[in-house]
């Protein structure tokens, strides 16, 4: 079922940069952290490079990126950190879909600046996407930054 909510998975092999990244991003890091995941294959339970989900996914990155441990949930990753409105987005923060009527979170991404995440979809392996996709944007959920302890 999971597979078939996230098979609309808008797909760019390109990673933008933002702009003007705030004090403390450091997008060029978390690019050359992502760069190597792109096309993995989406593995429900995997955590390797024979293939991973979404929350392995940002799990890896984020502990290469900043040195973090998350959780290895969508749930509990979602519960973790502070609430950042849409519109307060920086580079690194996570962003949480409802891609399954009833489950609450379910799908996890790594915000990349305009509008764009990473993360890894059921049909296409990991891959960047636009938030303002319309399946994106019907089941974004809200958005997390995690700092280090």
């Amino acid at each position: 079922m999971l597979a078939l909510a996230l098979s609309s998975c808008a797909n760019s092999s390109r990673i933008r940069r933002e702009r003007a990244p705030r004090a403390g991003d450091n997008c060029a890091a978390l690019e050359s952290a992502i760069r190597p995941w792109l096309g993995t294959p989406y593995l429900y339970g995997g955590t390797g490079e024979r293939g991973l989900d979404c929350s392995a996914f940002v799990q890896i990155i984020y502990k290469q990126y900043r040195g973090i441990d998350l959780p290895r949930t969508t749930t509990l990753q979602y519960a973790a950190g502070e609430r950042v409105q849409r519109g307060n987005l920086r580079c690194g923060d996570l962003v949480f879909f409802n891609n399954v009527r009833g489950r609450g979170v379910d799908h996890v991404g790594i915000y990349l600046g305009r509008d764009r995440f990473a993360h890894a979809s059921t049909q296409k392996g990991v891959t960047v996407s636009d938030l303002n996709n319309s399946y994106y944007r019907k089941r974004y959920s809200g958005a997390r930054r995690l700092r280090r302890p």
